[in-house]
């Protein structure tokens, strides 16, 4: 086998080597847990049940996410948050983002936005039992566009989840998988085919 033909198998192998381990730990669900909207005071958190976290995962991420709240012609803004804390009641993460739905006509066009979820990577120090509390700061509640008046949210849920993951590092095995290929396609069938 030839060096050029050796480097071209090398950089098919790197490639689809780094982009299934990308996709390989981009993430296991650990723990999920649904909260009815209504039931999340304004004033306080909501304990979530305790999960646990197993040996040799070494990062983590908790996402947020509001679903099941009205659309269309409503507009809604609020502050979604979670505190995650180890079996020693040491806080081990704080995640918290805006979620909104915004609703609104320009020129005679309508138009919508919206954000519905928040997530953060974090560092596992030690595997074991963990514990957390959900907030939600409704701000302006939902409101009906063009009238302002309050908009009664009866299915909507907040979803509170942990998975497993490598953060960056699988976005970056993914990338850098796809470059590694692109240039063994290029080695293989030359350039002249990619012009």
């Amino acid at each position: 086998m030839s060096p050029y033909s050796f480097f071209t198998l090398m950089c098919f192998l790197f490639g689809a080597g780094a982009t299934w381990y990308g996709c390989a730990t981009d993430g296991k669900v650990i723990f999920e847990h649904k909260v009815d909207y209504n039931s999340i005071p304004d004033t306080s958190g909501v304990p979530m049940p305790d999960f646990e976290i197993p040996q040799g995962v070494k990062v983590c991420e908790v996402k947020l996410q509001v679903v099941g709240l009205p659309s269309g012609t409503q507009k809604f803004e609020g502050f979604v948050s979670a505190e995650i804390y180890d079996d020693a009641e040491k806080e081990s993460c704080q995640v918290g983002g805006d979620v909104y739905y915004d609703y609104g006509v320009s020129d005679g066009e309508s138009w919508s936005e919206r954000v519905n979820s928040t997530s953060k990577f974090f560092k596992v120090d030690t595997a074991g039992k963990f514990s957390a509390d959900l907030f939600f700061e409704r701000g302006n509640g939902l409101k009906e566009f063009g009238t302002n008046e309050p908009v009664n949210v009866s299915h909507a849920e907040v979803i509170f989840q942990i998975k497993t993951g490598e953060g960056d590092m699988a976005n970056y095995m993914i990338i850098w998988g796809i470059v590694f290929l692109v240039i063994g396609g290029i080695l293989l069938f030359g350039l002249d085919e990619f012009a």
